[in-house]
């Protein structure tokens, strides 16, 4: 219908209309003289060409029979009729899209079939109701295929302008308009000393709609946005976006700035007018953004800025982000080919320029390579295509060129002068600069003038904007005076900025100027620098907005280096700068390797493990992917339906899941091997999705008219409620007990305010101008956070009353962490390489080294005399882990589940069910064998454990998965938000849980036969804090201590005790939180936050190796000694020379055997949990039964003890089976 198309390219009424509505009036010539490479492919005699290179970049062809070729710059061609309907879309391989009267055929010979009441493809179809408005036709209404209906309503009087759009979920917009007459100069039309818009005749008048008003309802309103506009008659010259609450409250307010229809800035303001941010844009005469300048908070100062450059087809070659670091790429078939450039057009000579040859010719989006410098080492990719356009070949360079760096910021206001040491260089020296906006004062004047009477004498006053000049002519009787208006001036007095002002005569007009001081953004002309005292050197005659470099011989640079900069204009100007010392390189090469099939799809891919193969569907042209090979041979393979949704994958094991979609594609029904099934049901009329898990237990969310979820029902027994404000953030949060938490933001939509259900809250002020953030928790204290412009922490200030511990964080180029100082001055530093961390260096000088492989494992670490190598197979699983003496190996299966691992202590089996579920392992320690096995339900909970020595426990679960019983042991009782609310133990003891309404316990009591066994309260400050804890069993005190804590939470004093005792503790910290008195104890530490004595009552003393671990304590009577492996995990202990206890640990770490001098024992794991031991000595057995607090019974040779936990799971209580 009229005003509404297809989302396709079309060519109608002088114009080329590409997708998303961009339009581009048709611009006919012909190729200039000796083309440059974008005038592919050349024009035939009597053709007609259109090169666009503004937003979009395209060559459009008109040829002699009328029809035209349209060619993208990623290589794919549209053809279209001579009455300008698209016939097909064709990429760079051969794959094509036709078109053909009211079909379409993909290009896996699908066909849509489109009409004027809808378009239909296979069993689906989306159905247009068309009404007829003064036989006029107008798209009221799209019906999909699940009969979900989109409404479009008009205005009444002018049924051209959309006034509503409802949704399917019932949510709506409403739209109001204004019309604005628009008058457009013809070019025939030559006045002199007139406005062409004001000569009837001259202009062609028409009339230009504007939405002034948008209205977002989800089922209620929830917010307004009004325009208004600033025009003159042809153009919109600003624009201001009021957005307002569901109350109309106004929140926010944008301004932009306009010309030549690109945005030149946005002024973002808040309710009370205050300026949050600011963004001046510069555009290239491509019309792409090449400069933002960031004005943050309230400042006329430039905050920071961000730099891009494009080739000529768009692709972005250089950015360099805020902090002044600096990216590059280069691109085929482009004036960037070959080489890097900077924002200036400088060629940069950093890197090695490892280029391939170009293969390619029309495409113009293939990128050749990237590069940048990250800790003085370079970091290149380059990319080799073949002649259709498919990436072959590609080459990862470390360290192709390395260099020590050093940067600065030179500032006429502050340091010129910077000294650095240097080794001998390899080669010259390469000086980089770049430029920063300083706010300058400028003396400026503005002059007007007055010429009606004669007489003037340079006298008169002012009066507002206006100065009022005194005249005076005439001779005797016949005399006359007076006072004419001059102006109306901006600047005059009482004006901000004003200074004075002039007057004079000339002729018989009066002239008044007047003197003001503004401040501006200015950037540096000449740059010069000098080296040791040497001569100056111009770096740039005029450094502008804009980079530039200049190369330094490298005799120049010695060890010691005093390096200068000045600047030639007559203001205060600053500019970033960054000297690269080559120094000796070892470059580290990468290469990938890459095959395709005819239709462009990748087969192979190679890396220096092996290759992958990839399979597609030979039915459907190849458009689905249908198998995937490892190196080793493993096979996972799926199949599709018809609109391309996947409908089973086999596993490598040969295992299959099958799926199933609804006519929208959703995925409503997941079907595992063992043919349970999880699904999902969408009830649209009702907005409500219901998800069953395999055993049916389901879960609803239901959403209001946008889409946002409202409300979560659990098996419909609890819910959880949620509400948003007018940015779309959650601003109430209702969980299933009823308590509500609530949240407020600011108008970039961050959080301010946190408040919780008992009125106590938290706070965040942000300082946009110094992108700070104060925190105050909800005892008001405050925490102060530091980022720079690109989002990374530099500092974090704990404020302990009015002084404050400074924890500092600097970054590489890349943004990885580079140097963490913590509060006392001890820095950790580190380096990385183009996969991760290298080299680390702690504060005690201690060193850990790291090195990769050609994919990022870490294939060896380093540390001190330690070194441990990793070694992986060709489809990169870990196989082994080799120590100096040891080594731990690992085998798995075909889907990459471990099936064993072979430690020095012991040998692991590991056996899955069809969906991948850990179903037992077999640990085989000095010979024995123990075995754990698992069976789960449907849902994948675990239904019972089988033990080592065969004892089997039950598991059971409610309709929320949560654990309610393990047999034989306990049951659980559960809350609505799902906290424990109650253990029923097999002794008949049973625990009760009572939780405020934060979720923190207030009550945990333990009872038998009525009788108190443990009662304890818990009391706490408004930031969750214990204040107090006491045990009050059957109403009587039994023990209590109450709590004290500083401004971060550290714990300040414990007093109390038993009841009868009495004790008091106090604490006092360090800067980094390390212990350093208790009462008359004192504590010592290292530079690593490593205990080193203890005074007091019990006087001790502690030595460490390099890698943290304790290696001896001594109290001046016993000497213990420690002893680890390569991993630091303790292996035995000496008292006085005398070996005490020995440790093993099987190749995860877990601690498997211990021996001492009465026993030897075997631990057996669930995960981090001990499940099983042997006393190998006594051949006594336990096993440990774990429910949701942890450990809750142990059970030795049958006889049962349970545990009973405070709120940490610290057994406070233990019970007999009795």
């Amino acid at each position: 219908a009229n005003g509404w198309r297809f989302d396709f390219p079309a060519i109608a009424d002088n114009y080329l209309y590409l997708w998303d509505g961009r339009m581009y009036k048709l611009e006919w010539g012909n190729d200039p003289p000796e083309c440059p490479y974008w005038c592919f492919p050349p024009l035939e005699p009597e053709e007609q060409v259109f090169n666009n290179h503004k937003g979009d970049h395209f060559r459009l062809i008109k040829h002699v029979d009328g029809t035209y070729t349209l060619y993208l710059k990623d290589g794919r061609v549209l053809e279209f009729s001579s009455s300008g309907d698209i016939q097909s879309i064709t990429d760079i391989h051969g794959n094509q899209i036709l078109f053909s009267g009211n079909t379409i055929t993909d290009t896996v010979g699908r066909v849509v079939i489109v009409s004027a009441s809808g378009v239909s493809y296979g069993q689906r179809s989306v159905n247009y109701t068309i009404q007829y408005v003064d036989y006029n036709p107008l798209l009221t209404g799209v019906t999909d295929c699940m009969e979900r209906v989109t409404q479009y309503y008009y205005e009444h009087a002018n049924k051209w302008l959309l006034t509503k759009v409802v949704y399917p979920t019932q949510g709506y917009t409403e739209y109001t308009h204004a019309m604005k007459e628009r008058r457009i100069c013809n070019e025939t039309c030559h006045v002199w000393n007139k406005d062409c818009h004001e000569v009837a005749d001259c202009y062609q008048q028409m009339y230009q709609f504007r939405v002034v008003t948008q209205k977002v309802y989800a089922d209620t309103l929830v917010k307004v946005r009004s325009f208004t506009y600033v025009e003159d008659w042809e153009n919109t010259l600003e624009s201001t976006e009021k957005t307002k609450d569901e109350l109309y409250y106004v929140q926010s307010e944008t301004h932009f700035t306009i010309s030549n229809g690109k945005i030149k800035s946005r002024t973002v303001t808040d309710f009370n007018g205050n300026q949050k941010e600011k963004v001046i844009y510069t555009y290239n005469a491509q019309g792409e953004i090449i400069l933002n300048k960031y004005y943050k908070g309230e400042t006329d100062e430039v905050t920071y800025q961000e730099f891009s450059q494009y080739d000529e087809w768009g692709n972005q070659v250089y950015s360099r982000n805020s902090l002044g670091y600096e990216g590059y790429a280069s691109y085929y078939n482009t004036s960037s080919e070959g080489v890097f450039t900077d924002y200036s057009g400088n060629v940069v000579q950093l890197f090695s320029n490892q280029f391939y040859t170009n293969s390619t010719s029309d495409i113009y989006n293939k990128i050749a390579g990237t590069c940048t410098v990250q800790g003085g080492s370079t970091i290149e990719t380059y990319y080799l295509y073949d002649s259709t356009g498919n990436m072959i070949e590609s080459k990862d360079i470390f360290q192709g060129e390395s260099y020590l760096v050093y940067y600065g910021l030179f500032d006429e206001n502050g340091q010129i002068v910077f000294p650095f040491t240097s080794d001998t260089p390899t080669d010259d020296a390469i000086l980089r600069i770049a430029s920063l906006p300083t706010l300058n004062p400028v003396l400026k004047s503005e002059t007007h003038s007055v010429s009606e009477h004669s007489g003037y004498n340079n006298t008169g006053y002012w009066k507002g904007k206006y100065f009022w000049a005194y005249w005076l002519h005439g001779r005797g009787l016949d005399v006359e005076d007076g006072f004419d208006r001059v102006g109306p001036f901006t600047h005059y007095p009482g004006t901000e900025g004003y200074l004075n002002y002039n007057l004079w005569i000339s002729g018989r007009a009066q002239y008044v100027k007047t003197n003001y001081r503004v401040y501006e953004n200015l950037s540096p002309s000449g740059c010069s620098y000098r080296l040791n005292d040497g001569s100056w050197t111009q770096i740039t005659s005029n450094l502008g907005n804009g980079t530039t470099q200049i190369t330094i011989p490298k005799e120049s640079v010695l060890q010691d280096n005093i390096l200068e900069f000045q600047e030639s204009g007559s203001y205060k100007t600053r500019f970033q700068w960054a000297l690269f010392i080559p120094v000796q390189s070892e470059p580290e090469t990468y290469y990938k390797y890459f095959q395709y099939d005819d239709y462009g799809n990748l087969v192979a891919a190679t890396n220096c493990y092996g290759t992958t193969l990839f399979e597609y569907d030979q039915g459907h042209q190849s458009a689905h992917l249908t198998a995937v090979i490892d190196p080793l041979g493993n096979r996972i393979s799926c199949v599709y339906d018809e609109a391309g949704n996947i409908t089973s994958i086999t596993d490598a094991n040969g295992y299959t899941y099958h799926y199933e979609y609804d006519l929208l594609n959703r995925l409503t029904k997941k079907i595992n091997p063992d043919l349970t099934e999880r699904e999902a049901v969408y009830d649209d009329v009702n907005n409500i999705v219901t998800i069953f898990d395999e055993l049916d237990h389901f879960m609803k969310k239901y959403f209001d008219g946008l889409g946002r979820i409202t409300k979560t029902e659990y098996a419909g027994l609890y819910t959880e409620e949620y509400t948003y404000n007018y940015l779309g953030k959650v601003e109430t949060r209702v969980n299933p007990t009823g308590a509500v938490y609530t949240y407020e933001y600011d108008i970039l939509g961050r959080v301010t305010k946190s408040a919780n259900p008992d009125g106590t809250f938290a706070q965040w002020i942000y300082n946009d101008l110094e992108n700070t953030c104060e925190v105050y928790d909800e005892n008001s204290n405050k925490k102060e956070y530091t980022y720079n412009w690109t989002g990374n922490l530099l500092s974090v200030k704990e404020y302990i009353n009015q002084s404050y511990y400074l924890t500092e964080y600097k970054y590489d180029e890349s943004g990885n962490v580079a140097e963490i100082t913590d509060a006392k001055g001890n820095s950790t530093v580190y380096k990385y390489n183009m996969f991760g961390i290298e080299r680390i260096v702690y504060p005690n000088m201690s060193e850990e080294h790291f090195t990769y492989d050609c994919i990022g494992n870490v294939v060896q670490k380093t540390h001190g005399n330690k070194t441990i190598n990793y070694h992986y197979n060709i489809a990169s699983q870990l196989v082994e882990i080799e120590y100096l003496n040891s080594s731990v190996t690992f085998t798995y299966d075909a889907n990459g589940n471990r099936v064993s691992m072979v430690d020095p202590v012991s040998s692991t089996v590991y056996v899955y069910d069809p969906r991948n579920r850990l179903v037992s392992e077999t640990k085989t320690i000095d010979g024995s064998d123990y075995t754990t096995s698992y069976v789960y339900d449907a849902a994948s909970n675990v239904a019972s454990i089988i033990y080592p020595d065969g004892t089997v426990v039950n598991q059971n679960y409610d309709v929320l998965n949560r654990l309610t019983a393990v047999d034989g042991f306990a049951q659980f009782l559960w809350n609505e938000n799902s906290q424990l609310e109650q253990t029923i133990y097999q002794n008949g003891v049973t625990t009760n849980y009572t939780h405020d309404v934060r979720s923190r316990p207030t009550q945990i009591r333990t009872i038998k036969n009525s009788s108190d066994l443990l009662n304890l309260t818990y009391v706490y400050d408004a930031t969750g804090n214990i204040m107090q804890i006491e045990d009050i069993p059957n109403g009587q005190s039994k023990e209590q201590w109450d709590y004290t804590y500083d401004p971060l939470n550290r714990l300040t004093t414990a007093v109390g005790g038993p009841q009868g005792d009495s004790y008091s503790l106090n604490y006092v910290y360090d800067n980094t939180g390390n212990r350093i008195q208790l009462n008359s104890t004192m504590y010592t530490y290292n530079e690593m936050n490593e205990l080193l004595s203890q005074e007091g009552d019990t006087n001790c003393t502690y030595t460490y190796d390099e890698f943290g671990n304790c290696i001896t304590k001594t109290d001046g009577e016993t000497v213990w000694e420690y002893y680890y492996d390569d991993e630091n995990r303790l292996l035995s202990v000496k008292e006085n020379g005398q070996v005490t206890e020995q440790y093993m640990y099987d190749g995860d770490g877990q601690r498997i055997k211990k021996i001492d001098s009465d026993s030897v024992r075997i631990y057996i794991y669930s995960g981090i949990d001990v499940l099983y031991e042997i006393n190998m000595t006594t051949q006594m057995k336990a096993i440990y039964i774990y429910g949701p607090t942890g450990k809750i019974a142990k059970k030795v040779n049958d006889i049962t003890e349970f545990y009973h936990t405070d709120h940490l799971g610290s057994t406070r209580l233990t019970t007999s089976e009795n």
